[in-house]
């Protein structure tokens, strides 16, 4: 009996049984079951847990963050860094616009010939009064150059497109010719080889 690995309660009753000449109980299955039961729950004794019972009592779910603070600008933040060691003050932002990289192109009927040969032939003219004008007043040499060019510019826009408009813009020119003053001599003092 003492060899035996019985509780005090079950040595008791075994004892009680003996002195008194009963038989011994029988053995009951709900004793094994209840020393398995026992067998598993022998984790708590040590105080330990499973990870299962862990995760069940919610310890590794955490408390979602909720900002309290408005979230700062970084960039902002850079700008006026770099303000303040470059020039010692906060200097206030230049304003962007939208930045358009490639403007939309813009669907318009094609102009009629004549209106682009008359604005042509308009501007040629405007362009000789402007250079007649500024020989009255002694700039002509200052301005004969370019006009003479933006002339010819526009006397071959008008070839490609028609013609025979050109005559009657070489006539204008003709008129011009007859009010343009003779160039001056190479050598107003005199000529080289009087020397």
């Amino acid at each position: 009996m003492e060899e035996s690995k019985l509780s005090m309660m079950q040595r008791k009753f075994i004892q009680n049984a003996v002195n008194r000449g009963e038989s011994l109980p029988p053995i009951s299955r709900a004793s094994s079951v209840a020393v398995n039961h026992i067998r598993t729950i022998s984790s708590s004794y040590w105080k330990r847990r499973s990870q299962e019972a862990i995760v069940n009592s919610g310890a590794y779910e955490r408390e979602q963050f909720r900002r309290t603070t408005p979230l700062l600008n970084k960039e902002k933040q850079k700008r006026h860094l770099a303000c303040m060691m470059a020039y010692g003050k906060d200097m206030p932002e230049t304003p962007h616009g939208p930045a358009i990289r490639h403007k939309p192109k813009k669907c318009s009927l094609p102009p009629d010939n004549n209106d682009v040969l008359d604005d042509l032939t308009r501007g040629i003219k405007e362009r000789i009064e402007f250079l007649h004008e500024m020989e009255h007043i002694g700039l002509g040499k200052k301005y004969q150059p370019i006009i003479h060019q933006e002339i010819a510019e526009k006397i071959r826009l008008i070839q490609t497109l028609d013609g025979q408009k050109i005559t009657e813009i070489e006539e204008d020119i003709k008129r011009y010719n007859k009010y343009e003053q003779p160039s001056p001599k190479p050598f107003p003092m005199g000529e080289l080889d009087d020397l």
